[in-house]
């Protein structure tokens, strides 16, 4: 009798990552993929084209056999190549998906970041001199141009 399939649930990911392109990913989130997929055990000597999983991780809403085949056919097609689709290859898309979908939900758990910028950190108060010297800009009427680069000059 067969194992029974372990799906993993990917919905989080899935939202996280829907209107996010493999380009817009941080470089933190770029490596963590990179790294996963090359440190996959079960890939052997050849390794998996690294947008094609992150395609399947971006799209599928859970990670088992039917779905990864199916978004690995529908990126296979976007791209015009063709479909290596032994039970094999489908497996070995799963599991480099699964371990890759289980780092990025780490490394959101974390506090990482996976598109965009940073959260803005909240920034140094004035000092009493820069506060004297901003309010000496505003009351003397000075352009909007001068009062940014002066702030500039502080942050």
């Amino acid at each position: 009798m067969a194992k029974k399939e372990r799906i993993y649930d990917n919905k989080k990911l899935e939202e996280a990552l829907k209107r996010v392109t493999y380009s817009g990913l941080t470089s933190e989130a770029t490596l963590i993929i990179n790294q996963t997929i090359q440190e996959c055990k079960s890939l052997g000597k050849y390794k998996l084209p690294v947008k094609d999983v992150f395609y399947i991780v971006k799209h599928a809403t859970e990670l088992s056999k039917v779905q990864v085949k199916y978004y690995l056919i529908l990126t296979r097609s976007e791209q015009m190549k063709t479909l290596a689709a032994s039970e094999s290859s489908i497996e070995k898309y799963k599991l480099a998906c699964t371990a890759v979908a289980t780092a990025l939900d780490k490394f959101v758990e974390e506090g990482g970041i996976l598109c965009g910028l940073k959260k803005a950190s909240p920034g140094k108060p004035l000092t009493d001199e820069q506060h004297n010297a901003v309010q000496e800009l505003l009351d003397s009427k000075a352009s909007a141009k001068a009062l940014i680069a002066y702030l500039r000059t502080v942050a």
